[in-house]
């Protein structure tokens, strides 16, 4: 009795889990379809106070989405890029074509507009090693698998509760193949969250400084220009100050203010 209380428990969580997701979906799928209608609106308009006032109510939907789901699709984090692109925001724009392309790494109109935007910046070409682009971790992002395996999970659960009314040798090597896949995916997701390296986009010029001060000296004269990708190494000062590795290769210290973190 108690295995068939089981079966029911999760059969009834398969069919709750999907349609909670549909109702959620429909929700979010109006906010994005009123933000496309006031892009449109913006691209159609000659006025340009007109124009800012729909790229703003757009930007502001798309940013209400990005909330409600948490974590970003490709798809959207290339619209809020857009709307930036749009109100002149390009530090803004560049930090979520970078976010589209961590979600979705193959995207060559999001690595076109990437290019346009560093020339647009007078920034120098950045060049990715092909490795970076063909990593087995980029593949996919974090969050799709972690909604991998939990699905994973979930089914193998539900294999094993079966296993417990019906033992069948099938069902044991099913479960196993499930349960040796989800170790694998579990530990593919604990090697891309301890050594992927934390990248940012600078949103204002700022000075490179030797230490976590504003009083320290330059490490260079001429200031980390805005739009300029970095990588994260060390948070100091409760968060205040970070320790930067910069596109010329220098280490050195930055105010968080002047940046956003892409990933």
């Amino acid at each position: 009795m108690d295995g068939i209380r089981q079966i029911k428990i999760v059969v009834f969580l398969f069919i709750c889990l999907p349609l909670l997701s549909l109702l959620g979906d429909h929700f979010n799928e109006s906010i994005k379809q009123e933000a496309m209608r006031a892009y449109q609106e913006g691209i159609l308009s000659d006025n340009y106070l007109k124009r800012n006032q729909d790229f703003n109510r757009a930007l502001t939907l798309l940013i209400e989405l990005e909330k409600n789901v948490g974590v970003g699709s490709a798809e959207l984090y290339t619209a809020i890029g857009n709307v930036f692109f749009q109100l002149d925001e390009y530090p803004f724009a560049l930090l979520y074509y970078e976010r589209a392309l961590n979600q979705d790494p193959f995207q060559k109109s999001v690595e076109k507009e990437i290019i346009q935007l560093r020339e647009m910046l007078h920034l120098p070409a950045f060049k990715t090693s092909p490795l970076t682009r063909w990593n087995p971790f980029s593949i996919s992002s974090f969050y799709e698998k972690e909604m991998i395996l939990f699905w994973m999970l979930m089914f193998s659960f539900f294999t094993f509760s079966f296993l417990l009314i019906v033992r069948k040798q099938w069902l044991k090597w099913l479960n196993f193949l499930f349960g040796t896949v989800c170790s694998v995916f579990f530990f593919i997701l604990v090697l891309q969250y301890y050594f992927s390296p934390i990248q940012g986009i600078i949103i204002e010029s700022t000075g490179l400084y030797q230490a976590p001060d504003y009083s320290s000296n330059l490490i260079e004269k001429q200031p980390t220009l805005r739009g300029s990708k970095i990588s994260v190494l060390e948070s100091m000062q409760g968060g205040q100050w970070l320790k930067i590795l910069d596109e010329n290769d220098h280490i050195g210290y930055i105010n968080y203010k002047s940046v956003r973190i892409i990933n």
